[in-house]
């Protein structure tokens, strides 16, 4: 069949500008695919154009939109020139095999339509992977319906909130220890334990620390730091434990379980402690007294102690956990003694003192003679024992004779005698 001036000025009709048309329309005029309807090229220019109304901001659809016209005026230039060629080739080949001029312009028209399609495509995959790189989501599918695109975004959406969110509802696990020690006497307001969360609960905001109900008084507590101070003097006697629980809130009233601390005191060994005669009778420092009572000081609080008084052959209980720091012990009899101290505590058995050697006496001398010599004018007096190398007053003598006193000079003492010289003797 031969074509016609009149055949070959029919105008195919314009699928991509039919299909830009639909793309640009609201979605309320859209035309809806029935089931069983065929997948088109134009089916597939319309779901493109809904996959980058959702991916697309309106001001790069539109110059998209102005885009397509342009190349759309150039694909009708390149057909109009194709029919051009096409009847040209008809009258110059009249002699020739006559070719089908409805298959070849339909051949033409499908390269020209496949080209264009193919550009749309081109243009929109571009725009596309532009705002993927623009975003930083990857690179955006146009085969994603609008229903992928909306869950996924709320997918992202969650995850981020609840990672911004999830200390709100996470409480704080206190994660330092339950015991604390501090050494006895060591000083008023020391800081004895620092509470603290556990591993990955650093980030937690509005961390608040505070001492539970029960705890002991003498402790207080930083809410900021959770460091934890002893108001008072550690002393092991006074008190050798202290008990406190520490909680942990957070900014949105989150609140940890207890942590249940126990504070030990660490005794130190007793100090040496110190003996002496309560009472030096007669010669000071001489050692002897009529006096049998010891006293011993220095003793630590709490501690338990001990004499010996046969320079530590054997030992004698003084007090079993004295409450006093300063005790006294007799010795039983009259007679020569090597006194010892020592302590002992829960740290150990202190230093022991230094001997101390004391001679009792609480028999008075017996007077075995008494002898004068009215031309030396003395008077001896002989005594069962040896006196004291200390020599007596004149005024502690009193001498009488015929009833008339006589004045004491001077007083000597030579070993177990006392010699006194008296004038006026007769």
């Amino acid at each position: 069949m031969k074509t016609t001036d009149k055949d070959s000025n029919i105008k195919p009709t314009n699928d991509a500008v039919e299909s830009e048309k639909l793309v640009n329309k609201p979605a309320e005029q859209q035309p809806v695919l029935e089931s069983g309807v065929e997948f088109s090229q134009e089916t597939a220019d319309v779901a493109a154009g809904e996959q980058l109304d959702l991916a697309l901001p309106e001001s790069q659809i539109v110059a998209m939109a102005d885009n397509a016209e342009d190349k759309e005026s150039k694909r009708k230039e390149k057909k109009d020139q194709l029919e051009q060629d096409n009847a040209e080739q008809v009258a110059q080949s009249a002699d020739e095999p006559v070719v089908d001029s409805e298959q070849s312009d339909a051949a033409g028209e499908e390269a020209v339509e496949a080209d264009g399609t193919s550009e749309v495509q081109g243009e929109v995959a571009e725009a596309l992977a532009e705002q993927s790189a623009a975003k930083g989501f990857g690179v955006y599918l146009s085969q994603l319906s609008t229903q992928t695109l909306v869950l996924g975004s709320l997918g992202i959406l969650g995850a981020a909130t609840y990672y911004r969110n999830k200390d709100d509802f996470e409480t704080p696990v206190i994660g330092s220890g339950e015991t604390a020690q501090i050494t006895e006497n060591t000083g008023a307001g020391q800081v004895i334990y620092t509470a603290s969360l556990i591993d990955g609960q650093e980030t937690l905001e509005g961390i608040k620390f505070s001492l539970a109900a029960g705890s002991d008084s003498a402790l207080t507590i930083n809410a900021t730091t959770g460091e934890v101070s002893l108001s008072v003097e550690p002393l092991y006697y006074n008190q050798s434990s202290y008990s406190f629980s520490v909680i942990a809130s957070d900014a949105n009233g989150n609140v940890s379980e207890p942590r249940a601390v126990v504070l030990t005191v660490i005794e130190t060994l007793p100090q040496v402690a110190e003996v002496a005669l309560t009472e030096d009778a007669g010669t000071a420092d001489d050692g002897i007294s009529n006096n049998g009572e010891i006293t011993v000081s220095g003793i630590k609080l709490g501690a338990k102690w001990e004499y010996s008084t046969d320079n530590g052959l054997n030992w004698v209980l003084g007090s079993e956990s004295s409450d006093v720091e300063t005790a006294t012990f007799n010795l039983p009899v009259d007679g020569d003694y090597q006194i010892l101290v020592r302590q002992s505590n829960t740290a150990g058995m202190g230093p022991m003192s230094s001997v101390l050697t004391v001679t009792i006496d609480t028999v008075a001398p017996e007077l075995l003679a008494l002898n004068s010599s009215v031309e030396d004018g003395t008077i001896t007096a002989v005594f069962s024992e040896l006196l004291g190398s200390t020599t007596p007053s004149a005024d502690g003598f009193q001498v009488t004779q015929g009833g008339e006193t006589v004045e004491v000079s001077s007083v000597a003492v030579d070993g177990s005698s006392v010699v006194l010289t008296a004038e006026g003797l007769t």
